[in-house]
C-alpha cells in the first residue's frame, strides 16, 4: 500500500497494520528497499503490482534511521537519499518480517 506519512507515523502504521490475516509487517531497511527496487521490472512482469500502484516516481521510506533522519529510496531513480528529514513525508511501503 502507499499512503504519505512522515517516519514516525509511517512506523507506527506498518507496527499495528492487519493485511491478509498477517500482523508481522515492517518498514523495510534501505537495502531491503534497494532490492525491491532493482527488482521492481521482475515484480511487475509477475503481479502487475509496482505499475498499479504507480511506485515508479515516489520517494519511500526506510526503516534505516538516526535521531533526526531516516533514510529514503526514490523509485524513480533508485537513488538512496541519505538524510531525509523524519519530519518530511514520504510513501510507506511494507514488508513482512521473517
Amino acid at each position: 500500500y502507499i499512503q504519505n506519512k512522515t517516519w514516525q507515523n509511517a512506523t507506527n502504521h506498518v507496527d499495528n497494520h492487519q493485511y491478509a490475516g498477517f500482523t508481522d509487517w515492517k518498514l523495510p531497511s534501505i537495502d531491503q528497499l534497494s532490492i525491491l527496487f532493482q527488482n521492481k521490472y521482475v515484480i511487475d512482469e509477475t503481479t502487475g503490482y509496482f505499475i498499479a500502484l504507480g511506485i515508479g516516481s515516489k520517494i519511500f521510506w526506510s526503516s534505516t534511521a538516526d535521531s533526526g533522519d531516516a533514510k529514503a529510496l526514490n523509485f524513480n531513480t533508485g537513488t538512496i537519499i541519505p538524510t531525509h528529514a523524519k519530519s518530511n513525508t514520504a510513501q510507506v511501503i511494507a514488508i513482512r518480517r521473517f
